[in-house]
């Protein structure tokens, strides 16, 4: 009897309890053998994977979430960005264009290459590099509107400009400068290393 009774119920119950303090540790993967002796257990432990299944569907499915949450704020920020940076730019297209050809040509070029690096943004990731030289295209534009007001310079080393980041990221930071980094003399020096 007492044979019988570990066979069919102290080691299922002991494995039970083992799959249990694996999954206690972190280990969402583990699963229990499913046939068993008991056909009592063999019900459990198909159960007990059953649920271990779904608990693994629920947390993909809250990560899927989470990041869909993320790339909607994300495109939420950058669209509030851009309608300001388009009428600043519009008014200083408007102001060089009845003057000065070549800066009304320089300001439409930059333009072009700041809406083609904002239009074709589609991953949630993109190369130091690929933002910085964004930015150096968003500071030129600057530097038009502010020509004596505005200096920067941008240092990047080689090894680190396929880091990658999310898109955008630097631009805040660089508009928050231009916006509150002046100093006494109303002067901006700028440096992104």
């Amino acid at each position: 009897l007492l044979f019988f009774e570990r066979r069919w119920l102290i080691h299922p119950l002991k494995r039970l309890t083992g799959a249990i303090e694996i999954i206690e540790k972190g280990d969402l993967d583990y699963r229990i053998e499913e046939n068993c002796k008991s056909m009592e257990f063999t019900q459990i432990n198909k159960s007990f994977n059953r649920m271990m299944d779904q608990v693994s569907d629920l947390k993909i499915h809250v990560y899927e979430v989470q990041l869909e949450k993320q790339q909607i704020k994300m495109k939420f920020l950058s669209q509030q960005i851009q309608p300001h940076f388009i009428l600043n730019s519009l008014n200083t297209l408007y102001t060089y264009s009845n003057r000065d050809v070549d800066s009304t040509r320089k300001i439409i070029r930059l333009l072009s290459k700041y809406y083609r690096y904002v239009v074709n943004i589609e991953s949630r990731y993109v190369n130091l590099g690929q933002e910085l030289e964004h930015i150096d295209n968003f500071l030129d534009l600057q530097k038009i509107r502010f020509p004596r007001k505005l200096n920067y310079k941008i240092l990047c080393d080689d090894e680190i400009d396929i880091v990658p980041i999310p898109p955008f990221l630097l631009e805040s930071f660089v508009g928050n400068c231009l916006k509150y980094g002046q100093d006494e003399n109303d002067q901006i020096m700028l440096r992104i290393q």
